[in-house]
């Protein structure tokens, strides 16, 4: 979480100086031809980043809840819904998040709760045992993950109040930082020694 504004901080800045521009469109503006390339090059992140996960959605329903159905039903019918939430408009992404979020996260923090008593610390010795470059290299590979932040410079000029992007923002990394923390409490109770 503390190296994630290394990447948080210069999509603010480029949001601040292109205001009404999406990432793609102020890539052209910086970069001229280049930037139509690395436009496009976005454009497939978005989509491949979309596809992986579409694909993660099908596992975990086919793998879980329902091993069955055939995993096209889960995939049509995610693809469908996503369709249809993004032809709606980005206020209605938005308020059905405000809507099912506290759901998720009440359940999530439930689960930590949950699983406390189980949680075994010592499977996290030896902490530093190489020293802290080796740390700092994980790290790196940590922040990577927080790379869907680009999406913020795709839907910022759509905001209603631009002066709250840093706030939000911030309470987003903030958001995936806990539930990156829950899935790793959750691995600490579940390893036995």
């Amino acid at each position: 979480m503390l190296l994630s504004p290394l990447l948080l901080l210069p999509l603010l800045a480029l949001a601040r100086r292109f205001p009404q521009q999406t990432l793609v469109q102020y890539c052209q503006a910086l970069l001229g031809p280049m930037g139509k390339i690395i436009g496009l090059l976005y454009i497939w992140f978005f989509v491949h980043l979309g596809a992986i996960y579409l694909r993660q959605f099908t596992e975990l329903f086919t793998s879980v809840t329902m091993p069955e159905t055939p995993p096209v039903v889960f995939s049509v019918a995610m693809a469908v819904l996503a369709a249809v939430a993004v032809r709606s408009g980005l206020e209605v992404i938005g308020r059905m998040v405000e809507l099912i979020g506290p759901f998720v996260f009440f359940s999530v923090s439930l689960v930590v709760l949950l699983l406390a008593k189980d949680v075994r610390l010592e499977n996290l010795l030896p902490v530093m045992e190489k020293g802290f470059l080796p740390n700092l290299y994980g790290s790196i590979a940590v922040v990577l993950r927080y790379v869907e932040i680009v999406f913020l410079a795709m839907i910022s000029p759509y905001l209603s109040e631009p002066s709250k992007r840093n706030q939000a923002a911030i309470l987003g990394i903030a958001i995936i930082t806990f539930f990156r923390f829950s899935l790793r409490w959750q691995c600490l109770a579940c390893l036995r020694k």
